[in-house]
């Protein structure tokens, strides 16, 4: 989604971009990296993601490196250095999202040193999503010398696609979710903290946007306990707006996050939010923080979220055009500086 954002608004100022995906390799090519990460994961978890990334950067080099007035990197894993001016992208490390695999800490440990030597071996400017992450990583990336010069430049929506003639319904007790049906998600505890709810007021109803590997799972433990849940599946952006703006809270069971699109789109489509406190997101995402993921604490945290106090947003500070302006001044400002 960043990567399609700032493709938008760098055509609307003028330029001529090229978005390279693993749908641009070739067929015979486009899922190796996937294999040889699953392959080496058998073998070696975790340091199978690390071999993805950099097997991934290395078909990338070499089939696209072309001389361009900019590139931007979407991942560390997939940047390399250029005589171009560049800038990279640091949403997550693979060692923040290990929620599906039973690694060690000795084998955690091998692939953040890993990480720490991919971050320092990056020239050019390296960006961040939030304070709260880079403050995050400052403390899991000790070993990391370029860290402490990573800049902070929020994500950004395209706010105009929020001017869309819908008007809000926020009915009372329908939450709602949206994101990739993933173990990171944690959407199965979710379930389980709706099936309680629902127990004991069954005027609650829940709306799950996105597909994604756990789809199967969640379809079976709803099917089960007979939960009128709502699988949307994927949604286009109005779809999404759209079907955000017909419930009244949005809860977000995720384990981990660094910033959190599918919270800013919540809060911006006038929705009570309730994540975990301790995600690395802007504080003013949560309106309903929650401090543990005990069910009873969720149910407490839902139960309230219609009547709490909503954060405010900024929402200039969020717009996909500040986010683009800002990343061309970081990464043009320090070509002028070395030149």
């Amino acid at each position: 989604m960043h990567a399609q954002l700032l493709r938008t608004e760098l055509q609307r100022a003028g330029w001529g971009v090229e978005l390279i995906t693993l749908e641009s390799l070739p067929l015979a090519l486009r899922f190796l990296p996937h294999v040889a990460g699953r392959a080496l994961n058998w073998f070696n978890p975790p340091m199978g993601f690390y071999y993805k990334g950099r097997l991934t950067r290395f078909l990338y080099k070499r089939l696209f490196d072309r001389a361009a007035q900019l590139k931007i990197f979407e991942d560390v894993y997939l940047a390399w250095n250029s005589s171009d001016p560049s800038v990279t992208l640091l949403h997550a490390v693979w060692s923040d999202n290990l929620q599906s695999f039973s690694s060690d800490l000795t084998a955690v440990r091998s692939l953040v040193k890993a990480e720490e030597r991919v971050i320092d071996s990056i020239a050019h400017p390296v960006i961040t999503v939030s304070d709260r992450y880079r403050d995050y990583l400052l403390t899991s990336h000790r070993g990391s010398r370029r860290l402490p010069q990573v800049a902070v430049i929020p994500l950004g929506l395209d706010l105009a696609a929020f001017d869309i003639d819908v008007p809000a319904q926020h009915t009372a007790k329908s939450l709602v979710f949206c994101g990739s049906l993933e173990p990171r998600k944690n959407l199965r505890f979710l379930l389980e903290v709706f099936q309680q709810l629902h127990r004991e007021d069954g005027g609650y109803r829940l709306t799950i946007i996105g597909d994604g590997p756990d789809q199967t799972e969640l379809d079976r433990f709803a099917a089960k306990h007979a939960l009128p849940v709502d699988f949307r599946g994927r949604l286009d952006r109005e779809g999404v707006i759209r079907e955000l703006r017909r419930h009244s809270v949005y809860v977000h069971p995720s384990v981990k996050e660094s910033f959190s699109f599918a919270l800013l789109e919540g809060k911006m489509a006038g929705l009570k939010t309730v994540a975990y406190k301790e995600l690395e997101v802007p504080v003013e995402f949560v309106d309903v923080p929650v401090a543990t993921f005990d069910v009873a604490d969720w149910l407490a945290s839902i139960r309230l979220a219609d009547d709490a106090v909503s954060k405010k947003i900024e929402t200039d500070i969020y717009s996909s055009r500040k986010m683009m302006l800002d990343t061309l001044a970081l990464a043009f400002n320090a070509t002028e500086g070395t030149s």
